[in-house]
């Protein structure tokens, strides 16, 4: 059975099961429609007892990674600290991109040869992490399979042969668990002005870095629309005052600051997506070029870059819209060709869907369901990146739809950054805050 978009139903959870490979995305979202979980026909229906069963063992685990992930927070910024006054800046930024890595996704997953390459002192950072979660995964999994194997031999006690199919399938599945059953599921429980930041009524469009350090909004200016930015030195202390750093719309930029795409002005319907590059965060962008791998894409915008800059999304097409994502060539100079992102059941979305926002892991993906003044904010999940997203989720505030567009995730806060339609034709910046739903009863 597939998920599709349906409004007003109750938000309840999904049946996937994750890998050890998978990193865990402390990705945060909103409700979701529940279908039903994916099984064969001969199986039946769990009891609520292997539910919970499941559940406390997602808990479990995700517990205890909240609880590693904040230690080794705070271990990596001292060692980035500790070096910086030592003058090893290399051994910092590495450090750094590490605790930066945690903080989104609540995993250290490197490949051998990245974990060759860390200085000694990180990859014992690495090693040790690797170990603890594996540890308590694999306790996590034998003690949800005794409990699952206690329920099945108590079937068999009873004659029931179709449960006792169905719990040998969930006890395979529970030896195969990694640190999340799935992509988590949200709830919007506030919606604001975005607090502290003195951005002008007109500014519409935001893009905050993957770290939470910079805000970028579009804005009206005497001669167009221009690009305005703000600062923090973290996540809890105050907006700097915004200044203009281009002329155009659309900004994503990188999580360095330093690389921005965007459409310059004066822009038209034909306007091509332009990259620019800076040298230091506090400067304007030097003089764009186009990117031609988009240049055969009729009405393309929206764009969105990853936080290390080698992938971008965005939507084309009109009054269709489609996504597409690209990836940067090792030169550094040039983009793979284009790939459609594809949805499992794309006739249950409108044909417009925009203003596409990738998770770091790429198994959520935030966008806006509709092009016109009715556009509900909306995400999809799946449970590898080379699936499409099968599960689609319309964004609910309080019972009414949230409408909007270009939705951006800060995961560390767990907040989207939207704009959101306040009066007949009128936008303006939003701050939602999110809370992480319980997982679905599988």
């Amino acid at each position: 059975m597939k998920r599709k978009a349906r409004e007003n139903v109750p938000a309840r959870a999904d049946a996937r099961l994750g890998t050890w490979k998978a990193p865990l995305i402390a990705t945060m979202l909103v409700g979701i429609a529940w279908v039903g979980p994916v099984r064969s026909q001969d199986q039946a229906e769990l009891p609520q007892s292997v539910r919970v069963l499941k559940l406390e063992r997602e808990k479990r685990v995700n517990e205890f990674v909240d609880d590693q992930k904040a230690r080794y927070l705070a271990g990596l910024e001292k060692l980035r600290t500790d070096w910086v006054a030592q003058n090893r800046v290399e051994d910092a930024l590495v450090a750094l991109e590490l605790r930066n890595t945690l903080e989104e996704t609540s995993d250290l997953e490197l490949s051998d040869a990245e974990i060759v390459a860390l200085p000694n002192r990180l990859k014992k950072v690495v090693e040790t992490w690797r170990t603890a979660i594996e540890k308590e995964i694999t306790e996590a999994n034998a003690a949800l399979v005794t409990q699952l194997d206690a329920i099945r031999v108590n079937a068999i006690k009873k004659g029931d042969l179709e449960l006792v199919r169905t719990l040998e399938t969930e006890i395979e599945g529970a030896k195969k668990l990694g640190l999340s059953m799935g992509p988590p599921d949200w709830k919007v429980v506030e919606i604001s002005d975005v607090p502290g930041l003195s951005a002008a009524e007109s500014a519409i469009y935001p893009w905050i870095t993957a770290d939470g350090l910079m805000f970028l909004w579009e804005q009206k200016g005497g001669q167009g629309p221009e690009i305005w930015q703000s600062s923090r030195t973290g996540l809890s202390a105050s907006w700097s005052e915004p200044h203009k750093i281009a002329d155009g719309r659309h900004p994503a930029v990188s999580r360095n600051g330093k690389e921005m795409l965007y459409f310059p002005a004066p822009t038209s319907p034909g306007t091509k997506i332009h990259f620019a590059t800076r040298s230091h965060i506090t400067e304007s962008f030097g003089s764009p070029v186009p990117l031609p791998e988009f240049s055969e894409y009729m009405w393309h915008k929206s764009p969105w870059i990853s936080g290390d800059g080698s992938l971008v999304v965005l939507q084309a097409g009109r009054p269709k819209c489609e996504f597409y994502l690209t990836k940067r060539n090792p030169d550094a100079d040039t983009w793979g060709p284009p790939e459609l992102i594809r949805f499992e059941d794309r006739e249950s979305l409108r044909p417009g869907i925009t203003w596409p926002f990738l998770s770091a892991d790429r198994k959520q993906l935030w966008f806006s369901n509709d092009g016109d003044q009715n556009a509900q904010l909306a995400y999809a999940s799946r449970e590898t990146t080379d699936e499409a997203f099968d599960r689609v989720t319309l964004l609910e505030f309080e019972g009414k739809p949230v409408f909007g567009r270009s939705p951006r995730l800060l995961i560390s806060t767990r907040e989207l950054y939207f704009t959101a339609r306040v009066g007949e034709k009128e936008w303006r910046l939003k701050r939602a805050v999110l809370e992480k739903l319980p997982s679905a009863s599988r």
